[in-house]
C-alpha cells in the first residue's frame, strides 16, 4: 500500500453506490437508478435493469488509490450495456466474430431468475447448455464497451437459432484461443489469456485435449481469467493447483472451488480416490464452494418467503463444514424437530429433537443413510442445489439405529 492511500481508505458501500450512480448519469445511461442498501445493487426505474455492485465495490478496495475512479468508470460503461449494446442483426463477419460462450456457475442464472422474482419483474430467458450439474455455457456478445447475455429474444431477433449461435460462438473462440498453456509446474497448466474467456475455454474440449497429463483432464475456473489443467492421477499437480484456487476464493468475481474431470465431452464433478495427497484439499475447496452457493440460495429463499408474507415459512437449514484434526472437512446441515424444513445435501444430518421441552442434539447420522431408512420423510424439490423437503421427524429408536456420532466427521 502505497503512503497516500495509509491515510484515504476506499468509499463506504453506500458512498461507492452513489459513486457508481453519479457515473451513469454522466453517461446519460437510462434511470434513473434506484439504490437498494440490503441487495446492493441499482435498478433501473422503467426498464427493471439491474446493476449488482457487490463485485465492482470488492474490485475498487482492491485497487490502488489511483485506479479506483477507472473501476467506477468501467462498471459504468459496463451498465450502460445490456440490449442496446446488441446489433440488431448478426450478418457483419466483424459482428459476428463478437458472439462468444461463456461457461458460467449454475447458480448464477438461478439467482438472476429469483432476483427479478422479488422485484416483480418477468425474468429474460438466457438459453444455456450444460457442460455439468454445476456449469452452464450462455452466449455473450463482447464489445468494446460491454459484455452482454443474449437471450432468446435477441436470438429471435437475430433469426438464429441457440444451437446455431452456440456453434458459431465455439468457433469464434476457437480463432482466440491460439497462445499456448504455461506449464507452472510439472503437470500443471495454466491459460495465459488474459481477455476474460479463461474459463470459457474449458468448453473447448479438444484444446484441453492438447495438454500432456498424468491420467484424464482436470479443470479448475475459480474465476473468468483462470483455467488450471491437471491430470486426475497426479496428486501432487492437484494439490498444487487446490492452493492456487484457495488464493482466489476471496478475490472477486469467484466462480467455484470445485473440480471437474473430462470425460469425453462432459465435465463430472471430480474428487480424487481417499488416499490421494490432494483429496483433503480438494474435498475442503468443494465444500467451501458448495456451501457460498447454498447460503446465496437460502438468503434468496427467505426473501421469496417473506415478500409473500408467509406467517409459517419452512426452516431453510444452514450448509456448513466442520474439519476433522487431520484437516478432513465433512459438511452437515441441522435437522429441527418441529418445523417443516429444507435440508441441503449435505454429508451428515445434525438431529435436533427435544426432550421435556428443552432442544436436545441426539448427534449427527449419515445424510444417505437417513434418506434410506426414512424415506418416506423425505421428499426431493426441484432447487438447485438440492433440497430435501422434510415431512416430519424420526424417532428417537429410528436415530439411534443409525449410530449417531457426536460430531458430523464422527
Amino acid at each position: 500500500m502505497g503512503f497516500l492511500e495509509q491515510f484515504i481508505p476506499p468509499a463506504s458501500k453506500d458512498a461507492f453506490a452513489h459513486k457508481v450512480m453519479a457515473a451513469l448519469k454522466k453517461r446519460k445511461v437510462k434511470g434513473p437508478f434506484v439504490y437498494d442498501r440490503g441487495e446492493f445493487s441499482l435498478t433501473a426505474k422503467g426498464s427493471g435493469n439491474v446493476l449488482y455492485l457487490g463485485n465492482a465495490y470488492a474490485e475498487y478496495c482492491a485497487a490502488p488509490f489511483a485506479k479506483r475512479a477507472k473501476v467506477i468508470r468501467l462498471y459504468a460503461e459496463m451498465g450502460s450495456g445490456g440490449s442496446n449494446t446488441l446489433p440488431g442483426a448478426l450478418r457483419a463477419e466483424a459482428t459476428r466474430a463478437k458472439l462468444l460462450p461463456r461457461v458460467r456457475e449454475r447458480f448464477y442464472g438461478e439467482s438472476l431468475a429469483l432476483t427479478f422474482k422479488l422485484k416483480g419483474l418477468p425474468a429474460p430467458e438466457i438459453p444455456s447448455l450444460a457442460l455439468n450439474d454445476d456449469l452452464v455455457v450462455n452466449l455473450i456478445y463482447d464489445s468494446p464497451q460491454s459484455v452482454s447475455m443474449v437471450d432468446a429474444k435477441t436470438l429471435s431477433t437475430w433469426g438464429m437459432g441457440f444451437a446455431e449461435a452456440m456453434e458459431l460462438a465455439r468457433g469464434n473462440l476457437w480463432k482466440i484461443s491460439n497462445e499456448n498453456f504455461a506449464e507452472i509446474v510439472p503437470g500443471l497448466f495454466m491459460g495465459v489469456w488474459k481477455d476474460s474467456h479463461a474459463a470459457s475455454r474449458m468448453f473447448l474440449h479438444d484444446l484441453i485435449w492438447q495438454l500432456k497429463v498424468k491420467g484424464r483432464h482436470v479443470v479448475m475456473v475459480p474465476n473468468r481469467d483462470t483455467l488450471l489443467v491437471a491430470g486426475d492421477e497426479d496428486g501432487e499437480a492437484l494439490l498444487r493447483m487446490a492452493g492456487l484456487v484457495q488464493k482466489a476464493i476471496e478475490e472477486p468475481r469467484f466462480m467455484t472451488g470445485s473440480a471437474f474431470r473430462l470425460n469425453e465431452t462432459r465435465w463430472e464433478l471430480f474428487l480424487p480416490e481417499t488416499d490421494s495427497v490432494a483429496y483433503a484439499a480438494l474435498k475442503a475447496m468443494h465444500t467451501q464452494s458448495l456451501g457460498q452457493i447454498y447460503a446465496g440460495q437460502k438468503h434468496f429463499l427467505e426473501a421469496v418467503a417473506a415478500k409473500a408474507g408467509m406467517t409459517n415459512p419452512a426452516f431453510v437449514s444452514t450448509f456448513s463444514g466442520m474439519a476433522s484434526q487431520e484437516g478432513l472437512v465433512t459438511s452437515y446441515a441441522i435437522w429441527p424437530q418441529g418445523a417443516e424444513g429444507l435440508l441441503p445435501d449435505a454429508e451428515k444430518y445434525g438431529m435436533a429433537g427435544q426432550a421435556e421441552g428443552k432442544p436436545v442434539l441426539h448427534g449427527f447420522v449419515d445424510a444417505a443413510a437417513a434418506r434410506a431408512a426414512w424415506g418416506e420423510l423425505f421428499e426431493k424439490t426441484e432447487l438447485y442445489p438440492v433440497r430435501w423437503k422434510v415431512k416430519g421427524f424420526p424417532t428417537a429408536e429410528q436415530i439411534a439405529a443409525l449410530g449417531p456420532t457426536v460430531t458430523p466427521g464422527g
